[in-house]
């Protein structure tokens, strides 16, 4: 039986029985290595009971499909644990990238390496201009150089510390949007790699036995690939005969997807 607390305030917050905590052995198996990951699948209990995961299909969708489920029939998971899984990585790419945290910006280190990055060693044609009300003041090469060096010292003081890396926020910050559907399909790609990874880890996956004649795939990147057309992350058919897409964009946004924070599973 569900556990359901209701506050003083009106509020009310739903907690998985035993059976729910089984149902959910998946979701707790991905969040495994997270810093605050013992957290999540109760976060995501607490919403998918309160209505607040709007995915775009359903589980009878799921169970349904008959690309994906005998492709994990194969690999003999739960079907059961397997969409709680699905959904939960759903929203968690969701709220990854809405109304979310751009870490950077709130990172005094990471704007500094970035520009000095950009910068270079050479720079020789860089210049500086600051503007007082209406003026452009122009910024001599010897104090610009100035200004370059404080700004060295200050990265290097903070890399020191241990501090380059550092963010600082409040709650009121989490109003980042970034709406591009190909972040969203790598997130919820290294996630599937994650818990698959996961799953073998404490030998949860089984290994498919190939039938003669049979025409289910078992590779991975293909399941993943049609995960993500299922999401509705991408109206290109071809996502469902062929990874090779997936594998590009994969390939392609390795290191440039921007670092957010979720305001659910931080």
């Amino acid at each position: 039986m569900i556990l359901k607390r209701e506050y003083e305030d009106g509020s009310v917050y739903y907690e998985p029985d035993s059976s729910e905590m089984e149902s959910l052995e998946y979701v707790f198996k991905l969040c495994d290595d997270y810093l605050n990951g013992h957290y999540y699948p109760y976060r995501f209990f607490n919403r998918m009971c309160c209505g607040q995961i709007k995915p775009p299909f359903n589980k009878e969708q799921f169970l349904d499909n008959e690309d994906i489920v005998p492709t994990l029939e194969g690999y003999e998971l739960d079907l059961e644990k397997f969409w709680l899984a699905m959904l939960f990585i759903y929203d968690w790419t969701e709220s990854q990238f809405a109304k979310c945290l751009d870490v950077k910006s709130h990172s005094h280190g990471a704007l500094l390496r970035e520009l000095l990055d950009k910068l270079g060693d050479q720079t020789s044609d860089v210049t500086i201009q600051i503007r007082k009300g209406r003026r452009n003041l122009d910024v001599h090469p010897m104090i610009k150089n100035d200004m370059l060096d404080a700004l060295r010292a200050k990265l290097k003081e903070l890399q020191q510390k241990g501090l380059d890396d550092v963010y600082s926020y409040r709650f009121g910050d989490f109003t980042d949007n970034f709406p591009v559907m190909t972040y969203k399909m790598y997130f919820a790609t290294e996630r599937l790699q994650e818990l698959f990874a996961a799953l073998d880890r404490f030998e949860l996956i089984g290994k498919p036995k190939r039938r003669k004649g049979s025409i289910v795939s078992y590779n991975k990147m293909l399941l993943f690939s049609r995960i993500i057309y299922l999401f509705r992350y991408t109206d290109n058919i071809a996502f469902l005969d062929s990874d090779e897409s997936l594998k590009g964009i994969m390939k392609d946004y390795k290191g440039k997807i921007p670092q957010t924070l979720s305001a659910i599973y931080d």
